[in-house]
């Protein structure tokens, strides 16, 4: 799983390269799921189906519209030191 949060999150970085304030993106799938039946069909997965899934979907540009618009989070560490 650790592997494919490190290449998702690196292809999310590759594609917001140039791209200003919105992440590249795809064309959206005119047969992609909707949330609802993304939920429906991933309750009854284990987690690595579930995985599998969600970067089949992502990687085919099925994503919510808000997603792609990047914002900035600020975040600090406090160290018990």
């Amino acid at each position: 799983m650790k592997y494919i949060q490190s290449l998702f999150s690196l292809w999310m970085l590759a594609m917001s390269f140039g791209c200003g304030q919105h992440l590249y993106q795809p064309k959206h799938p005119t047969n992609g799921l909707t949330g609802e039946a993304f939920y429906t069909e991933a309750k009854q997965m284990q987690w690595q189906q579930r995985d599998s899934l969600a970067l089949g979907q992502i990687l085919a540009g099925n994503m919510p519209q808000f997603l792609y618009k990047l914002v900035p989070i600020h975040v600090s560490m406090v160290d018990s030191v």
